[in-house]
């Protein structure tokens, strides 16, 4: 018998070990075959491995390797290195991602998937040929971008009625009713496998009920933010990309936030969705300097926010806490956004750490597609912050895997 990944786990394959999931919720019992649907629930739940009868890992693992043509075999392993160029290629975490980097892409291409070639990150059209303006100070873009993007009125109604402590369930609820796409999705959401309801919930005063209507709103929050930059042209940026980005590292620091004691899950997946919005406002009003900045990190291997700090003065990620301050979200979001590049800058708290964690995982595994940037460098630290070891990655990756699908549907498909 062996542990074989869940990736190279086939219906038929007997279970050699009772199958259970992370958190010791039982599955399967020794001997039982494993079914579709069986493998399903594995990736909702987060399971990664399962004893297997008849096969080891190692020969799992040799055998798919050694079934893909050579030629495609060295191009997987060449945008392996690529895609991990500037990290420390000597931290067990970073091996440990650029395995199950080419693991997946390897069994993509066993099904007769080839992986999508990455697209370089394409800069926002330069005007006329003319140099890039002077950088205005970041107090300019906020103010700026208070104009151009405006939250919907609806959003400090759900604010102030969660801050009332007399409020009841069915009052929120009815609050939130009153915009059908929102209560939609958020229903949706709630059925999805992104909480994993064995039960149908039917209602929205039941839906804050079960949640909870702090994690009920924070989502809520995430999705109304969503409609901030909608009507930027595809020509300054790929909108779409941008928030699938955003959602796969939101799924990621949600999962990672489950496994720290006393560390509240939604608001860090709106952390996590949100964490790069600071080049979508910059784009949006200086699409030179964002220009200048991305052409030059590309063609000098320097990661993009260390050149904008450079160029602009201040990168994407301090630029996305100054608008979310003057939007007043709560203190800890606007640390888990402002500091996702430098984890160790901020003054309390792990939600930075986190952030910067899923960030890397997100790049790394393609989930949601990375808008093209290769996997920035991992803070040592921040890892260690987390508690997280090497190992735990490939659970944390089948389950963002799985709950990325349904939530990409629900927030950027769906009407």
């Amino acid at each position: 018998m062996g542990l074989l990944h869940i990736e190279h786990i086939k219906p038929g394959m007997v279970l050699a070990a009772d199958l259970r999931t992370p958190q010791g919720r039982f599955i399967l019992p020794k001997g039982s075959a494993i079914n579709e649907e069986c493998l399903r629930s594995c990736k909702m739940w987060g399971v990664a491995e399962a004893e297997i009868e008849g096969v080891t890992r190692l020969q799992a693992e040799r055998q798919a390797l050694a079934d893909i043509p050579p030629g495609i075999l060295t191009e997987l392993k060449n945008r392996t290195r690529a895609l991990f160029a500037g990290c420390d290629a000597s931290h067990p975490a970073i091996r440990e991602l650029a395995r199950l980097h080419l693991q997946r892409h390897a069994m993509a291409s066993l099904d007769g998937r080839r992986p999508a070639e990455r697209p370089a990150p394409s800069a926002p059209p330069q005007q006329g040929g003319r140099p890039p303006a002077q950088p205005p100070p970041m107090a300019d873009i906020v103010r700026k971008g208070d104009q151009l993007f405006s939250l919907p009125a609806i959003f400090n109604k759900i604010v102030a009625v969660i801050r009332d402590p007399t409020s009841s369930a069915a009052f929120i609820a009815e609050t939130i009713g009153k915009d059908p796409n929102l209560s939609a999705k958020l229903l949706k959401l709630v059925n999805s496998s992104y909480y994993g309801f064995p039960q149908r919930v039917d209602s929205l005063s039941r839906a804050v009920m079960i949640v909870g209507s702090s994690r009920l709103t924070s989502m809520a929050v995430g999705i109304l933010t969503m409609t901030l930059f909608r009507n930027i042209p595809r020509r300054l940026m790929d909108v779409a990309s941008f928030w699938r980005h955003g959602l796969a590292c939101g799924v990621a620091a949600r999962l990672l936030a489950s496994r720290l004691d006393g560390m509240e899950e939604e608001p860090l997946f709106v952390a996590g969705l949100l964490h790069d919005m600071g080049r979508m406002a910059y784009v949006a009003q200086q699409p030179e300097l964002t220009a200048q900045a991305l052409g030059a990190a590309l063609s000098s291997g320097v990661p993009a926010f260390v050149m904008e700090s450079q160029i602009w003065g201040f990168d994407h990620a301090a630029l996305g806490g100054a608008m979310l301050t003057a939007w007043k979200f709560p203190a800890r979001l606007i640390r888990a956004v402002a500091h996702h590049h430098k984890p160790l800058e901020a003054e309390t708290g792990l939600e930075a750490a986190v952030v910067h964690v899923a960030d890397v995982i997100a790049h790394a595994m393609d989930l949601g597609g990375g808008q093209g940037f290769p996997v920035p460098p991992l803070s040592a630290a921040a890892f260690e912050a987390t508690g997280l070891l090497p190992g735990d990655l490939s659970a944390i990756v089948v389950q963002a895997k799985s709950q990325l699908d349904d939530i990409t549907r629900i927030f950027i498909e769906e009407p």
